[in-house]
């Protein structure tokens, strides 16, 4: 093959290179033509890799020793090196390699593998890898009601699925609680053996500390071994308690909750209050009229963290919301949180298109309460 050939270098949020390079054909050209594996993938057994080199070039090879080598963090080569006979234009001989992997190497990993002659790499190999891997599809809990609620002990049954590609075999599990309100009283469970696609259940116990709120999400963790070494995690989340609106939300991955005034059986609950801020309400707000649609970016009296970052100036949008952010965003579109649109530090008091199809201005409040030192805000339309 000769003449040029058209590459094309891409990478995310970067122009393309685009260049001609001439192809030059080589005398004697070895390259990798096929490869597989002599046995089914096992972590943490010694498997063979067959590898089929070709002369590709117009002239006989000389004796080569060719070479196997991979960065993956979890694969050790055992035999990196085997050497081909002298091969003539076009014909092919077959190496093998051999190398092994963690047992917590995780199921369909692409691990990557250079064939090199010297310092030259003459092909490049992909092998996916299998292991089992659990996830936790439901649980039940073993009480009168089936909710666990707080202040209750009772055990908990996890319904697990094999959607790896490896049959577990002799498998313990071990249960552990990333919630400070959920303890695992009973934490190992024999579930066997257990085969592609197929399920099981493994059974716990755990407590509920009294004073955890009802619909506070739990977090556990499960982790597996089977006696050949090979191992997996799975996480899994669950409410606790009968959740409705007098209730608090969260928390979220950051560790914020929401209370409401409904949920009165908790002391951190606000109790309603209207503090009317608008001059033409009778208050001492300053107002800024706006537009439908728009932004407006002020000063803060004070210093406010919210998510570990500090703000001393909020934006407010004619649509219901603040962000702790300078930001021109505008969106009405009263969408789930988080969710693609919508500001960054978003505080969402009434997240809608507040002026709609009237055209006439909104009356935007806000009001410093020393006293109290808070930051009052009013949207008035």
């Amino acid at each position: 093959i000769t003449g040029d050939m058209q590459i094309t270098i891409t990478k995310a949020n970067y122009l393309p290179l685009i260049e001609n390079i001439a192809v030059i054909s080589s005398n004697q050209d070895l390259g990798v033509s096929s490869y597989q594996l002599t046995e089914e993938f096992v972590p943490g057994d010694e498997l063979n890799l067959e590898v089929e080199v070709t002369n590709y070039g117009t002239e006989t090879t000389a004796n080569t020793s060719l070479t196997l080598a991979t960065t993956h963090p979890q694969v050790e080569v055992l035999q990196n090196s085997a050497e081909i006979p002298a091969l003539t234009a076009g014909e092919s001989a077959t190496l093998t390699y051999s190398f092994t992997t963690a047992g917590q190497i995780g199921n369909a990993q692409a691990i990557h593998f250079n064939v090199k002659n010297g310092n030259d790499i003459i092909g490049k190999l992909e092998i996916i890898s299998s292991n089992f891997n659990f996830i936790v599809t439901e649980h039940t809990i073993d009480d009168a009601n089936g909710i666990l609620e707080p202040g209750e002990q009772a055990e908990i049954n996890l319904l697990l699925k094999n959607v790896g590609n490896l049959t577990a075999t002799d498998i313990s599990a071990e249960l552990t609680s990333e919630c400070s309100a959920l303890e695992v009283t009973s934490a190992t469970s024999q579930i066997g053996n257990v085969g592609v696609g197929s399920t099981t259940e493994a059974t716990f116990s755990v407590a509920v500390a009294a004073d955890c709120y009802v619909g506070r999400n739990a977090r556990l963790k499960l982790y597996f071994n089977s006696s050949a070494g090979q191992s997996d995690v799975a996480i899994y989340d669950f409410e606790i308690g009968d959740v409705d609106n007098t209730a608090p939300t969260g928390p979220d991955s950051f560790g914020y909750y929401a209370y409401d005034s409904y949920d009165v059986s908790y002391a951190e609950a606000p109790q309603y209050q209207w503090e009317e801020i608008d001059p033409a309400e009778g208050g001492s707000g300053t107002v800024i009229e706006m537009g439908d649609d728009v932004s407006e970016s002020i000063a803060l009296p004070f210093e406010f963290t919210y998510y570990s970052e500090v703000s001393d100036s909020i934006t407010i949008c004619s649509n219901g919301w603040i962000s702790m952010q300078t930001t021109w965003e505008t969106n009405f579109r009263n969408w789930n949180i988080p969710a693609a649109i919508g500001p960054n530090s978003m505080v969402a008091a009434f997240w809608d298109d507040l002026i709609g199809a009237n055209e006439e201005d909104m009356r935007v409040v806000y009001y410093y309460d020393p006293t109290e030192n808070k930051f009052i805000i009013e949207w008035n339309n």
